[in-house]
């Protein structure tokens, strides 16, 4: 059985990508979640193979951070099914 609290954090974050890629940080402040959620959930989707990061961009310092795609964006398993 699924956390409903998880699945739904999932599922947000499913939701958002389908809007384009995302850096960890625009994630973050879109979720309103702390740093170390954010990168759990992106942990979870990563291990289920649902997100990758193909490809990196700088961030306002300079530093170069994963920029978070879907794998497969024909469709976003309901609630309760991720």
């Amino acid at each position: 059985m699924t956390d409903p609290l998880l699945a739904q954090d999932l599922q947000k974050l499913l939701a958002l990508l389908q809007e384009g890629p995302k850096t960890h940080g625009e994630l973050m402040t879109t979720m309103r979640l702390s740093s170390a959620r954010i990168a759990s959930l992106i942990r979870n989707l990563q291990q289920r193979g649902q997100i990758y990061a193909p490809r990196c961009v700088a961030d306002s310092r300079g530093r170069t951070v994963n920029l978070w795609e879907l794998r497969n964006t024909e469709s976003i398993p309901e609630p309760g099914k991720i």
